[in-house]
């Protein structure tokens, strides 16, 4: 089985898991299952490391998945799940 490699990156702390999984699709689901874990963690310290980013790595060293989650204060800017910026709401 190969060996991707999980780096998992918030603010300046990095950590890296190597993992055999059979494929792609597996390495994929591992990370998001790694995210889902971890998510309460990241929310509580987006305050003080808004940028957070989780990536698989294949055995050749290419980048086949990445997921990350930026913080930014709601009165400078809103984005939606899909990164794209939206006009903040007014009543």
């Amino acid at each position: 089985m190969p060996t991707y490699t999980i780096h998992i990156q918030q603010g300046s702390q990095t950590n890296s898991h190597p993992v055999d999984l059979p494929d792609v699709d597996a390495a994929r689901r591992e990370a998001i299952a790694t995210f889902a874990d971890l998510a309460r963690d990241i929310a509580s310290n987006l305050p003080n490391h808004p940028d957070w980013r989780i990536e698989v790595i294949e055995p050749a060293g290419g980048t086949v998945f990445r997921l990350g989650i930026s913080a930014e204060d709601a009165a400078l800017a809103v984005f939606s799940l899909d990164g794209h910026k939206k006009r903040p709401r007014t009543n």
